[in-house]
């Protein structure tokens, strides 16, 4: 028999349009960060100290950060990986997918620039690969400040067709307030490997 770590079980508060994660396994184990970022893009310093704030606080309970740099610039928000994307889908071309899989991250939250561009790219691939997904949109820096409304009931539309989206407080929240149990449900895999040392992928 497997062994298997707790399961903790819970809900984000306040995310539409269902309640996130769908299976109310909020295990972190399980969880990954994905911070997106954009080397010809200017994002705010504020919103740049935010990420990195929600990056620590998100690694310090077992949460894979994830670090995905578009472009061939500087790493703003480190993570435990570093995956850089020569498109604006963090999937194409790159390990990302195997890097998750490898590390048994199924749950993913998404949060960086741009949001309406590269975010969302990343956030219809994952869907597509069935990841259960929940972008952050308080953690995310659009290039147009008009479409973020559209950017996220596009997410939403259809029961949740990209997932739902959430606030960054709410996530924490959750991942504190969550209590383990014994096993986990019915059907659920097993654990994955957590990283011991970064790592970067081209």
């Amino acid at each position: 028999m497997i062994d298997r770590p707790p399961v903790s079980y819970g809900h984000v508060s306040g995310s539409l349009p269902y309640p996130w994660p769908y299976d109310g396994d909020l295990s972190t184990d399980r969880f990954a960060l994905l911070v997106v970022q954009q080397d010809v893009f200017e994002a705010r310093p504020s919103h740049l100290d935010s990420l990195r704030s929600l990056a620590s606080s998100v690694s310090a309970v077992g949460v894979l950060v994830v670090a995905l740099v578009h472009g061939d610039g500087p790493v703003r928000v480190h993570g435990d990986v570093t995956v850089r994307a020569p498109g604006r889908d963090a999937f194409y071309a790159t390990a990302l997918d195997d890097v998750l899989r490898r590390h048994g991250r199924d749950h993913l939250a998404l949060a960086g620039s741009r949001l309406e561009v590269e975010v969302h790219s990343t956030l219809r691939s994952a869907n597509d690969r069935g990841y259960e997904c929940l972008t952050l949109i308080d953690a995310c820096q659009p290039a147009d400040p008009t479409l973020v409304y559209a950017a996220s009931s596009m997410i939403q539309m259809s029961g949740g067709i990209f997932g739902a989206v959430g606030t960054s407080q709410a996530l924490l929240a959750a991942l504190h307030a969550a209590r383990p149990h014994a096993a986990r449900p019915h059907g659920a895999r097993s654990t994955g490997t957590a990283p011991s040392l970064h790592e970067e992928h081209t």
